[in-house]
């Protein structure tokens, strides 16, 4: 909320074109809540919890960088449901050579998600690219 506020401060961010605030939620979001948020504040987008349920999302992925079958321990189907999804990967990943950094891995896994996949799947992602193309 903190966040939020200090950039909807319209004299604090006069300077700026086009805004818009990409932050984690920290916290499962209903629909009621997201509509609400849409409504209150367009330009504000949330990645859901964490980033890492983006990674979630296109588990083949984590598959890939991890060299283990991390997509077998993600057994919720609504992976926005899944609380401290950066532990859950850190501890599913702790048997591998090099296991899940933030860090480390954030980058690197980011560059290989399809943005596509992302837009159907997180309403706010394709809020943000329609918002940014225009």
């Amino acid at each position: 909320d903190e966040t939020v506020g200090y950039f909807s401060n319209e004299r604090l961010n006069a300077k700026y074109k086009h805004r818009s605030l990409l932050i984690d939620s920290d916290k499962a979001e209903s629909k009621e809540e997201r509509e609400k948020r849409e409504k209150d504040s367009a330009t504000v987008y949330f990645m859901v919890q964490e980033m890492e349920t983006w990674f979630f999302s296109q588990p083949q992925i984590l598959d890939e960088v991890f060299g283990i079958k991390v997509s077998a321990k993600i057994t919720n189907a609504d992976i926005t449901s899944i609380n401290d999804p950066s532990d859950k990967l850190m501890a599913w990943t702790q048997g591998c050579k090099m296991p899940y950094h933030k860090v480390h891995h954030g980058v690197k896994l980011l560059k290989q998600l399809n943005l596509a996949e992302l837009e159907q799947k997180f309403p706010d992602i394709k809020r943000l690219v329609k918002s940014l193309e225009n």
